[in-house]
């Protein structure tokens, strides 16, 4: 006898496999577009088989019980994200001259990545893996399951700025992501244990309160206070301290990988984001992030170690200066918030964030900045460093052909690295500027300066990445 409990589970059955096929049917539609590499339809195969496997999992001779459909359903809406971000992943929105230098740079550490890009509607750059974590569930669903093992990065951009490759300098911020937390680097991770060491953490215990729900327990002083420290440190490690460390290390990295215009790139999203109605740059605090003007320090500490400051001329010193300046003048809110957690069903605790106790995290990275300086300097590898001396022998040199409306993709004949490329094109911004807009002509007066650099830009990277794979091109002429 068929009963309602039959016919609902029978019901469930077929609604998900009519969205399965439905995402099927798209992921289909998805192999007849032009994209940015030639790994990208390889992974879109990849996904057209999971497809297939949950089509015939959510037949009811394959399925026995609800349990499973949850199970198959979470398979489902993972798979559903990814295609999600593959479907926007094509050559209309690709940001190619942007993701050249980091697409070179990843070449050059030897790492087997799959990189597609996302495009967004709001000012945020942002990277991390969308694979590994669903690949590894699928291979215990779908063991027979065959598929690529390289690894699948996500690189978030906005729209409106795809073709701005001076702003995708900041580029070179999320590549010191990739290589601290997806390249096996683990830079933030070997650091922390480090920074739960300092100091403060006892001091920061006068913010902390806890509870035991457990009314029988009694506590020493003793017992007490390492308790407490064991808090600061677990919540420490698991929110604000080693997330502002891993925005220090990929600050620091952004300028060991693509230069001063790392910095010029980020300060200008900073600072747009952070202006307020009244006129003056707002730093709040946030969890995710460290305030700006505790980033620009990171910014001058990589610069000083560097040696970047000898080879600045003037007018990129002014300008440095000038960014330093306006975040010491920043305004901070007050702001009070709270974490609260719990230790399975003994304890609860609370810690309490204002100005005090987030001064004292702060000390903890500003304390420990030369030692993270040099432990990412020791953990990148030396060949993808930029230094300052090619800085300063190349890049302007580069900038006075941008001023002539020359693409800076040669010297002496030699295609110049990407690096410099760019490095120019902000070098140019900020001292040629007003030389390119005298001798634009009266009908090009609207034409942004901006514009005509990142053009020029545009068109060095694109040459000299191709003039670059020409040289290492054999040709072979002699006769068989």
């Amino acid at each position: 006898m068929v009963t309602s409990t039959d016919n609902f589970f029978d019901t469930s059955l077929q609604i998900h496999h009519e969205q399965v096929f439905a995402l099927y049917n798209q992921i289909e539609k998805l192999k007849l577009t032009s994209y940015p590499s030639n790994e990208i339809p390889i992974f879109i195969n990849d996904l057209s088989s999971i497809s297939k496997l949950l089509l015939d999992k959510f037949k009811s001779s394959s399925v026995l019980n609800y349990s499973e459909i949850l199970l198959y359903r979470q398979t489902f809406n993972s798979l559903q994200k990814i295609v999600s971000f593959i479907s926007q992943a094509n050559i209309t929105y690709h940001p190619t001259e942007v993701m050249i230098p980091a697409k070179e740079l990843i070449l050059e550490f030897g790492d087997e990545t799959l990189f597609f890009t996302q495009p967004l509607w709001y000012l945020n750059y942002a990277i991390g893996d969308v694979w590994i974590q669903f690949a590894s569930n699928i291979k215990k669903i779908f063991p027979e399951l065959q598929f690529d093992s390289k690894k699948k990065i996500l690189i978030q951009f906005p729209i409106i700025h795809k073709d701005d490759v001076l702003l995708g300098c900041v580029m070179g911020h999320e590549l010191g992501h990739y290589f601290d937390l997806h390249s096996g680097l683990n830079i933030s991770a070997e650091l922390l244990p480090q920074l739960l060491l300092h100091k403060n953490l006892h001091k920061l215990q006068a913010f902390l309160q806890f509870k035991l729900q457990n009314t029988q327990i009694t506590l020493s002083d003793q017992q007490e206070n390492r308790l407490k420290h064991d808090l600061i440190k677990k919540i420490l490690g698991e929110n604000h301290l080693f997330n502002w460390l891993k925005e220090f290390v990929a600050d620091i990295a952004g300028i060991l990988l693509y230069g001063p215009a790392s910095h010029f790139s980020g300060d200008s999203i900073f600072t747009f984001s952070s202006l307020s109605e009244e006129g003056h740059l707002v730093d709040d605090y946030s969890k995710s992030h460290p305030r700006s003007s505790l980033r620009s320090i990171v910014r001058m500490a990589t610069f000083d170690k560097l040696d970047y400051k000898h080879n600045f001329d003037s007018y990129i010193q002014k300008h440095i200066e000038i960014s330093e300046e306006k975040w010491r003048n920043s305004k901070i809110h007050d702001t009070t918030s709270f974490i609260d957690g719990h230790i399975r069903n003994d304890l609860i605790y609370r810690l309490k964030l204002n100005p005090d106790s987030y001064k004292l995290i702060e000390d903890i990275l500003i304390d420990n900045l030369p030692s993270i300086i040099d432990f990412v300097m020791s953990k990148i590898p030396s060949s993808l460093h930029y230094n300052a001396s090619k800085f300063k022998e190349v890049v302007p040199k580069l900038s006075k052909k941008i001023s002539n409306f020359i693409p800076p993709n040669e010297l002496n004949n030699s295609p110049v690295d990407s690096i410099s490329i760019l490095n120019s094109g902000w070098h140019a911004y900020l001292v040629h500027k007003d030389t390119l807009s005298a001798h634009l002509s009266e009908n090009e007066q609207d034409y942004n300066i901006r514009e005509v650099i990142n053009n020029l830009v545009k068109k060095a990277l694109t040459s000299a990445h191709i003039h670059r794979r020409w040289n290492h091109v054999n040709f072979d002429f002699s006769n068989d």
